[in-house]
């Protein structure tokens, strides 16, 4: 293989990014490189939660949540590395009768679907999380399939299959145009050099509108910066992840037994330039209010420790839905925007995309129902919300 020469250059080196080039080796023995900025899982991959679910409002997306689900579940079988897929469930409270309805509602909604779901009790919920407090809930959607992964680890393993199978990755390489010859792709250029390509894939993250404008595509995203907190251990040994949409926050015990909190109401919106963003948005405040918040639900959240936080940027699109399949230049493709949703459509979205890069085609779910064009007609994707 010409170390110039590839038949797709995919650009980031995300959960979406790694499995797409594992994809492309694995099934397609393509020839393709690609080129992170910095390290493996060092952007909003590497500061996401890792939650998996199949608990969407819209079929396309519980398409993916079931396959995803189902891939992870195999992932050795399916990878060739071993990565932990912790099925300990979601759980989503609520908090009136009107919730109520809603949420059994959307029970019914998703087990037309295979998706599984249990309504609990107060009482049910606070078994499922011992350190609740039951008379702050009238009741709770459990999803027992749910479950949470390693990003990080996630990332490596593809990373590392997609080289096993002949694959080059180049990390500390920013790209910086993506040259278009008579409306078609034809190269990239990074600070390592050019190299000539027959398609290209954004998976860029919160970069993706900078990779796009390149060449000469508009990519349709806003920015957000979201906040966790790791805790001292906490008397309970595991749970399910818990979110409560109405008071905008998430929780779960983490296997050596910290609590991972994150109050979504504190997100900061309209972020501009990705650069160092994240840098000082962590701190005494956020961890002062979130404990506030979170603490009427986990009273005991009052008497833990502050270990640990982080910031991360999420890539968000107007109905909260990924922007995946071709852009009008051909030979460029787009897999971004996944409004805080890569990590966990990660395996699903990077075997379409290995798809259409290669046959043009793919049956593993509806791409056309994320294409970019939804945007210029009009016709957004239901907009899944925060959950």
């Amino acid at each position: 293989m010409s170390e110039t020469s590839f038949d797709v250059a995919v650009i980031g080196g995300g959960a979406v990014g790694t499995s797409t080039l594992f994809h492309l080796a694995d099934e397609y023995d393509a020839r393709g490189v690609l080129f992170e900025r910095g390290q493996l899982g060092e952007g909003s991959t590497g500061k996401a939660a890792g939650g998996v679910r199949n608990t969407y409002t819209t079929p396309v997306n519980i398409e993916i949540g079931n396959r995803a689900i189902e891939y992870f579940q195999n992932f050795a079988d399916n990878v060739g590395e071993d990565l932990a897929f912790e099925q300990t469930g979601y759980m989503y409270l609520y908090h009136s009768r009107e919730a109520e309805i809603e949420w059994r509602e959307r029970a019914q909604h998703l087990h037309a679907f295979d998706v599984t779901t249990e309504m609990h009790s107060p009482e049910e919920a606070a078994r499922a999380f011992p350190s609740l407090d039951a008379t702050e809930i009238r009741g709770a959607m459990y999803a027992p399939d749910c479950g949470h992964v390693d990003p990080h680890s996630l990332t490596q393993a593809f990373g590392r299959a997609a080289v096993d199978r002949g694959a080059m990755i180049h990390t500390g390489t920013a790209v910086t145009d993506v040259v278009v010859e008579d409306g078609a792709v034809a190269a990239v250029e990074t600070q390592a050099g050019t190299y000539e390509v027959d398609a290209v894939l954004n998976a860029a993250g919160p970069w993706a509108a900078r990779v796009g404008a390149m060449a000469g595509v508009d990519v349709p995203i806003e920015l957000l910066i979201r906040r966790i907190m790791v805790t001292s251990t906490i008397d309970q040994t595991t749970g399910p992840l818990v979110i409560d949409p109405e008071r905008e926050c998430y929780f779960k015990v983490e296997s050596s037994g910290s609590m991972l909190v994150c109050d979504t109401g504190q997100d900061i919106h309209d972020v501009g330039d990705p650069d160092g963003a994240t840098d000082g948005q962590v701190g005494y405040d956020y961890y002062l209010r979130t404990t506030e918040k979170v603490q009427r639900l986990v009273p005991a959240l009052a008497d833990l420790e502050v270990r640990n936080g982080w910031s991360g940027l999420q890539s968000h699109t107007d109905d909260g839905n990924a922007i995946v399949g071709p852009a009008d230049v051909d030979g460029f493709y787009l897999a971004c925007g996944f409004s805080g949703h890569g990590v966990q459509q990660a395996p699903v979205v990077g075997g379409a995309m290995a798809d259409l890069l290669v046959a043009g085609e793919t049956d593993r779910f509806d791409v056309g129902k994320l294409s970019l064009d939804r945007f210029a007609g009009g016709d957004p994707v239901e907009s899944e919300g925060m959950a």
